[in-house]
């Protein structure tokens, strides 16, 4: 095969001497000559003027902003434009969940949220639970290959109370990590189908001995908590009944005004400076 090589290259030869008799020789020679001294491109940096111009020239339109450019506050229900006394339902990530989103490679979705690439607490999953199968990655979930089962790294939700009395609020000392020591909010895991409500009276019963009685839902927030997020649903609550008594995660209970509250490392985990602050907010314009 490698000796027909020239026999190819004599066929080009006069198709070349062909083309240049039909074109003239003086263009040809001209066309092989600024072949020869053709050079790319310089590569240079596109810059963000040169798509703007671009875009506007093409009468595209405007590209909705990302996370990363407007600093993700336009997923907050601001509290600034609400009348004296009452409290906006928010929905806000604490910092904790913010640092993780950040270190992850992640695509805008152009409404506030991101989708992280991390499958959260199924990084570390290889096989299927049902069949032992191998599992792989298939976009934002796992598939197993053997059953067809497929798994999800959904938020896992939670209810927590802001139990107030007397312009206090009530906090518990935990007693186990994560956070040990540290002031939490009393609450905890919804159960499998458990109302949300009913879990939050639940779980402040469990931890405080104290019968609540929501009086405002203050808004949710996303807890990084071990290997998991946990959607934080947040009430307002007031005392109506039960003996007070630390109990189950908790191993003190106090009370504490707004100006005496704890704050920052003291605290269990970030989100909750947040929520006390919207709770003291509400003191002042009592």
């Amino acid at each position: 095969m490698r000796e027909r090589g020239p026999q190819r290259d004599d066929a080009a030869e006069r198709v070349s001497d062909e083309r240049r008799g039909q074109l003239g020789g003086d263009y040809v020679d001209e066309r092989e000559r600024l072949g020869r001294e053709r050079r790319p491109a310089p590569a240079r940096e596109v810059r963000r003027d040169d798509v703007e111009a671009r875009r506007e020239r093409l009468d595209l339109p405007v590209p909705e902003a990302r996370v990363a450019e407007r600093g993700m506050e336009q997923d907050d229900l601001r509290q600034s434009s609400s009348p004296a006394g009452s409290v906006v339902p928010r929905m806000s990530s604490s910092s904790s969940c913010r640092s993780v989103c950040e270190s992850s490679s992640s695509s805008s979705l152009g409404s506030g949220f991101s989708m992280i690439s991390s499958l959260g607490s199924l990084d570390n999953w290889r096989f299927c639970p049902r069949c032992a199968g191998k599992l792989t990655r298939a976009g934002d979930h796992l598939a197993c290959g053997g059953c067809g089962a497929r798994f999800w790294a959904n938020s896992v939700p939670g209810a927590q109370a802001v139990v107030a009395r007397g312009g206090r609020v009530l906090l518990g000392r935990r007693r186990d990590d994560p956070s040990a020591g540290l002031w939490d909010l009393p609450g905890g895991f919804l159960h499998e189908g458990e109302d949300a409500l009913a879990a939050l009276r639940r779980e402040v019963r469990e931890e405080t001995g104290l019968e609540i009685e929501p009086t405002a839902f203050l808004g949710t927030w996303n807890e990084a908590y071990w290997e998991r997020t946990v959607l934080c649903l947040t009430w307002l609550a007031r005392v109506v009944g039960g003996e007070e008594r630390a109990g189950d995660d908790l191993v003190e209970l106090r009370w504490f005004d707004a100006q005496t509250r704890p704050r920052g490392h003291e605290l269990a985990f970030p989100s909750f400076d947040e929520i006390l602050s919207l709770w003291a907010a509400r003191q002042e314009h009592a």
